[in-house]
């Protein structure tokens, strides 16, 4: 069994455990699509890919290829950079807000993932600056959610 195979099965259990307690959220009774509706679309999807990832990892031989951990660190450093990025952004919202923290945020994982050079920086930025003001407007203007505002700025 390949280890692919026992990733998917571990994740489907903790995906039908999930998809199991989503039907202890409270409905109210005169809410056609109660709470519950979207976890569960969600749980339902991610079910059903992780037992795509057993099908395939069964299908597959066990590999015996083992990686030092300078070279699993190279072969892996945009997934863990990135993985860095969002924890930075996530601590960064109270600071600075979810404009600020959202523009700064796109804009570094652009630069992770490979957009960098003087010539993608006006790209980089208008991405980074629509994304911030997007997202503001349709949960903070439309959705009248609140979202952080900042102790700094």
């Amino acid at each position: 069994m390949h280890r692919d195979a026992g990733v998917g099965i571990v994740l489907t259990l903790l995906g039908g455990f999930l998809l199991w307690q989503s039907g202890k959220i409270p409905t109210p009774p005169f809410v056609p699509i109660g709470p519950a509706f979207y976890p569960r679309i969600i749980l339902g999807v991610f079910v059903l890919l992780t037992l795509a990832l057993v099908a395939s990892g069964l299908a597959r031989r066990p590999g015996r290829r083992t990686w030092s951990l300078p070279e699993w660190l190279r072969r892996y450093r945009v997934i863990i950079l990135t993985f860095v990025v969002f924890g930075l952004y996530t601590l960064a919202l109270p600071w600075f807000g979810f404009l600020l923290s959202t523009f700064l945020f796109t804009v570094v994982v652009q630069w992770v993932l490979g957009r960098w050079g003087w010539q993608s920086l006006p790209g980089v930025l208008a991405v980074g600056a629509g994304t911030a003001l997007g997202t503001y407007l349709v949960f903070e203007v439309y959705l009248k959610l609140l979202l952080p505002r900042g102790t700094l700025f």
